[in-house]
């Protein structure tokens, strides 16, 4: 990663994620209209809310310490809502599951942030559960084989965050600028380009 830095600074990272954000948000909205409105939507307003919050990080115009939880508790919800209509194929069939889970990854970014703010190891563990239960959850819901590879690829993303972040905040093992990185880089693939794989595998 360092090697990186002297070509790819932080503020142009920032700058390529805004960009992309944005047309992520205009592709996969115009791709839903030969696919689920609905999904494309949810994936769009996933595209804006994670732009506009790194818009703010980068430039600062609010306060930038909660910034990347403002984007977590409103994109990662919203994500599980796109994976759970996607399990039912667009039709939204299963609600007690898709809230559960839902309410769930609220938990995991609850959990997540008091764990950051604490320094608390406890509330992190906790959050990983949390984040196992979410999963067996949404697993439950389908048995198509495109689904579980895309449910399995996407907590698998997912499954950096805690790591990067664990190791990088609680236990100073690696450098802030790369958890930086690191949270920027993994969010084009987990946001954005999953959104477009999800609209393909929805009929």
């Amino acid at each position: 990663m360092e090697a990186l830095q002297p070509f790819l600074q932080l503020d142009d990272l920032y700058q390529f994620y805004i960009l992309a954000s944005a047309i992520a948000a205009l592709g996969i909205y115009k791709l839903g209209e030969d696919k689920n409105r609905t999904l494309a939507l949810m994936h769009s307003a996933v595209s804006v809310w994670t732009g506009l919050l790194t818009f703010n990080f980068a430039y600062e115009f609010f306060n930038t310490e909660y910034t990347i939880y403002a984007d977590w508790i409103v994109t990662t919800p919203l994500l599980v809502g796109t994976i759970a209509l996607t399990a039912t194929n667009g039709r939204f069939n299963q609600p007690l599951k898709t809230v559960g889970a839902a309410a769930l990854q609220v938990l995991v970014v609850l959990a997540g942030y008091l764990g950051f703010t604490q320094g608390s190891a406890e509330l992190f563990f906790l959050g990983v559960a949390l984040f196992a239960a979410e999963f067996a959850v949404l697993w439950n819901m389908s048995d198509d084989a495109d689904y579980e590879i895309l449910l399995i690829a996407l907590f698998s993303l997912w499954s950096f965050y805690p790591i990067v972040y664990f190791r990088g905040i609680l236990k100073d093992s690696i450098p802030e600028a790369q958890v930086t990185y690191w949270l920027v880089v993994l969010p084009l693939i987990s946001k954005h380009l999953y959104g477009f794989i999800d609209l393909y595998l929805v009929d």
